[in-house]
C-alpha cells in the first residue's frame, strides 16, 4: 500500500491506456514495462526505468468541486481587474475635466494597459514556471488592490495629481496578463476536457467590461463622483484580493497529465513558432481582429460624443455589444466543437466582420441609437466569434511548441495592434473632438474597415497543414487506435514521446 503518492508509469501515448487516461476520463489499468529480449519497441526504451511502484492500480479523472470556488475567485478577479481598467475610459469627458488634461493623456491611461501587457507577457511563462499558478493570481489580486489605491491618492490630493494616477495604472496594469495568460494552465490543471472550453470561456468573457460600461457613466454624474467611484472600485479590488488568497492551490488530482511534456522554455517556442507561417498568419488575424476591437470601445466615448451621444449612451452601447460578443463566443465553442470545421469557419466569420465595420460607417450618419445598437452589437458578435476559433487553432497548430505559449503569444499580439490603434484612432479623432468631429470620426471607421479587409484576405491566404493530419490518421487506424481527436492530438501522437512517471497524491 502507498502512503503518500502512488507512481504511474504510462508506456506511451500511442497506446490505447494512455490515450483512456488522458482524453477519456476512464479508471485504467497500466501495465509494466517489457524487460525481455522480445518485447516491442515502444516498450524496449523503458528497461533501463524502474518499475512502477504498483501496477494494478486505478484512478478517475474527474472534475473536484474545489474547482468550481478557484473559478468563482478567478472570475471575480477578473471582474475587479476589468473595472479597473474601464474606470477612466468609461468616462474620459469628465477625467479630462477633473485631472485638467486632454482626451489624448486620458487615452495614455488605456495605452498604458496594453503596453504593460506585451511586456509583461514575456516572463509569466516563467512565473508559472517556478511558482506554480496561486502565486500569480495572489500577485494579480496585490497589484490590482495597490494600483485601485495609489489611484485614489492621486485623485484626492489637492489639486488632484494625474501623475500618482498614472502610476497607480501602471502598477495595476501588472494584473491583467497574470491572469489572462493563466487561462489554459488553469483550465488543464482544474477541468476535464469535457468542462474546459466552458471554464476558459468563463474566465477570459469580460464581464467585468459589461458592469463597468453600464455602472460606471450612470453613477459618476459629475466630477465631484470621481473620487467616490475610485472607493468602489478599490473595495470590490480588496474583496477579489481576499478571495484569491483563500482559494484553493490545486485539485487533489492535478488533471494536467500532458502539463509535464508541453512544457516548454518561452524563447525556444518562439524560435518553434518564427517557423510555422501558418500560426504567424493567425497571429495577425486575432491581432487586426481584437485590437481593433480594444481602440473602437475605448475611444467610443470620444467618438461618438460630436453626435450628440452621452457618456452612458456610450456606456451601453458597449456593454450591450459585450453581451452579444459573449454570445457569439458561446456559440463558437458549441459549434467548434461538433464540426471542427476552423477553415470554414474563418472564411465565413470574418467577412461578416467587414460587413459590419462598412455598415456602421453610413449608420452614424443617421444619428440613430437603435441603429447603432445593432450594427455595433452585430459586429461584436462575429468579431468574439471568431476569437476562440483563432486561439484554439493556433494552439492545434504551434505543436511542438507549447500551447499555453502559443496562447499568450497571440494575445500579447492583440494588446500590441490595440496599443498602435488607440494611437492611430484617437490621432484620426482630434485632441478635442469638438471641431470637424463627424469628418475625424469617418477616417477612423474607414480604418477600422480597412483593418478588417485586411484580416478577410488573411483568413483566405490561410492553409490549413493537412498533410500532417492525414499522415497521422492513417497511421493511427494502421495500428488500430482511436479516431482523431485534435490536429494538435494527432501531432503529439506521431511524436511516439514516453509521458514521465505522474505523481498523484490519495
Amino acid at each position: 500500500m502507498v502512503k503518500d503518492s502512488l507512481e504511474i508509469q504510462v508506456i506511451s501515448p500511442g497506446s490505447i491506456h494512455a490515450y483512456e487516461a488522458i482524453h477519456l476520463s476512464r479508471p485504467v489499468s497500466l501495465p509494466s514495462p517489457c524487460l525481455s529480449p522480445k518485447c516491442t519497441p515502444p516498450q524496449r526504451h523503458l528497461m533501463h526505468r524502474p518499475p512502477p511502484v504498483a501496477n494494478h492500480h486505478t484512478t478517475v479523472l474527474r472534475t473536484y468541486p474545489q474547482a468550481w470556488v478557484a473559478l468563482f475567485c478567478i472570475v471575480f478577479l477578473r471582474i475587479s481587474i476589468a473595472l479597473f481598467q474601464f474606470t477612466y475610459s468609461a468616462i474620459p469627458g469628465l477625467t479630462g475635466q477633473y485631472f485638467g488634461v486632454s482626451l489624448m493623456a486620458v487615452n495614455w491611461l488605456a495605452i498604458i494597459l496594453c503596453g504593460v501587457y506585451v511586456v509583461l507577457s514575456f516572463f509569466t511563462e516563467k512565473i508559472f514556471e517556478y511558482s506554480g499558478l496561486k502565486i500569480p493570481i495572489m500577485l494579480a489580486g496585490f497589484f490590482n488592490l495597490l494600483g485601485a489605491g495609489i489611484r485614489c491618492i492621486g485623485a484626492t490630493t489637492q489639486p488632484p495629481s494625474f501623475i500618482v494616477t498614472v502610476l497607480g495604472q501602471l502598477i495595476g496594469a501588472l494584473a491583467g496578463p497574470l491572469t489572462l495568460n493563466i487561462l489554459t494552465n488553469f483550465v488543464s490543471m482544474w477541468f476535464t476536457e469535457r468542462l474546459r472550453a466552458m471554464a476558459g470561456m468563463l474566465v477570459a468573457s469580460n464581464y467585468g467590461a459589461i458592469i463597468g460600461m453600464f455602472v460606471i457613466p450612470t453613477i459618476t454624474v459629475s466630477t465631484e463622483y470621481i473620487p467616490y467611484l475610485l472607493y468602489g472600485v478599490t473595495i470590490i479590488s480588496f474583496v477579489a484580493f481576499v478571495g484569491v488568497i483563500l482559494m484553493p492551490a490545486q485539485p487533489p488530482i492535478p488533471l494536467s497529465y500532458l502539463k509535464g511534456i508541453e512544457k516548454s522554455d518561452f524563447l525556444k517556442s518562439l524560435r518553434i513558432l518564427s517557423k510555422n507561417h501558418q500560426f504567424w498568419i493567425l497571429f495577425f488575424i486575432h491581432g487586426l481582429n481584437v485590437g481593433v476591437c480594444i481602440a473602437f470601445n475605448t475611444l467610443l466615448p470620444q467618438l461618438i460624443s460630436p453626435y450628440g451621444y452621452t457618456d452612458i449612451d456610450a456606456g451601453q452601447l458597449n456593454a450591450i455589444s459585450f453581451l452579444f460578443g459573449i454570445l457569439g463566443c458561446l456559440i463558437a465553442g458549441v459549434i467548434w466543437d461538433n464540426t471542427r470545421q476552423h477553415v470554414l469557419l474563418l472564411r465565413l466569420t470574418a467577412p461578416m466582420v467587414l460587413v459590419a465595420d462598412v455598415g456602421m460607417i453610413h449608420i452614424i450618419d443617421l444619428h440613430s441609437y437603435s441603429a447603432m445598437m445593432i450594427v455595433m452589437s452585430t459586429n461584436q458578435f462575429f468579431l468574439s466569434f471568431l476569437v476562440p476559433i483563432v486561439i484554439e487553432l493556433a494552439g492545434e497548430i504551434s505543436y511542438p511548441a507549447a500551447e499555453s505559449t502559443a496562447s499568450s503569444v497571440m494575445w500579447q499580439g492583440a494588446q500590441m495592434f490595440g496599443f498602435l490603434f488607440i494611437l492611430i484612432m484617437g490621432y484620426l479623432g482630434g485632441p478635442s473632438m469638438n471641431i470637424q468631429g463627424s469628418f475625424n470620426l469617418h477616417h477612423a471607421l474607414v480604418l477600422q474597415a480597412l483593418v478588417a479587409t485586411v484580416m478577410v484576405a488573411l483568413t483566405f491566404i490561410y492553409k490549413e497543414p493537412r498533410s500532417s493530419s492525414e499522415r497521422v490518421s492513417e497511421a493511427r487506424v494502421k495500428s488500430n487506435q482511436l479516431p482523431v481527436a485534435t490536429l494538435r492530438e494527432n501531432m503529439i501522437f506521431a511524436q511516439e514521446y514516453t509521458i514521465p512517471a505522474v505523481s498523484i497524491r490519495e
